[in-house]
């Protein structure tokens, strides 16, 4: 829509009659909702603080040892806590938690709660890290 003419056009229109930059966006604004035209308003967006039950809830699942598992020596570098290893997939989880707890926590706020490096997925959690995985080395129980 807008040129590299029009910009300079604008430029040198703001530069020699000192116009401020606020009017092109009111010319933009007219030429979108058209003159006269209302400003939409913007959603409102509500947002409830968990309730200590939901919070004490959410917190005893991600510290289930059958749904984490907690590392020993590797710490979230933003909070200094110890990061914690998915057993299964984030949603996976999400269904799990659904149903131990159908009325806990929405959908959105359980990831947003997965969110950072305090909680990551690994697929070989049963068996060893990726370096001795790459080098062949084998779990001592598999060995017999």
């Amino acid at each position: 829509m807008y040129g590299h003419n029009q910009s300079i056009h604008k430029h040198t229109i703001h530069t020699t009659l000192s116009i401020h930059y606020k009017f092109y966006n009111y010319l933009n604004h007219a030429h979108v909702h058209g003159v006269g035209g209302q400003v939409w308003d913007k959603p409102v967006i509500t947002r409830e603080k968990l309730s200590i039950e939901m919070q004490e809830q959410l917190q005893a699942f991600l510290m289930d040892k059958a749904n984490v598992v907690m590392s020993s020596y590797k710490t979230d570098i933003t909070t200094n806590e110890p990061v914690h290893y998915l057993k299964q997939t984030k949603t996976a989880l999400w269904k799990k938690y659904h149903e131990q707890y159908p009325d806990g926590v929405q959908r959105t706020t359980f990831f947003t709660k997965l969110e950072g490096n305090k909680y990551i997925y690994h697929e070989n959690l049963g068996g060893l890290c990726l370096t001795c995985q790459k080098y062949g080395y084998e779990i001592f129980s598999d060995l017999y």
